[in-house]
């Protein structure tokens, strides 16, 4: 897991090439205050994990995520 220059995590899934279409991905914030993610897939086929504060600003902050393939 890469923290981006734009504070967006960046995550490989060895073995896998990750898009949003095939996988189920389960992200919960961990923090005392409000927090809220979305996923995304990079063309490389990484996922692409965003926090954002009550403001709907982008932070780094602490997660954790599952990841389902139907």
């Amino acid at each position: 897991m890469t923290l981006r220059g734009d504070n967006r995590y960046e995550i490989r899934i060895a073995d896998q090439f990750y898009t949003v279409g095939d996988f189920v991905t389960v992200v919960t914030a961990v923090s005392p205050a409000f927090r809220t993610a979305t996923t995304a897939a990079t063309t490389t086929g990484n996922l692409v994990v965003t926090i954002f504060d009550a403001s709907g600003s982008v932070v780094a902050d602490n997660f954790s995520f599952a990841i389902f393939q139907p």
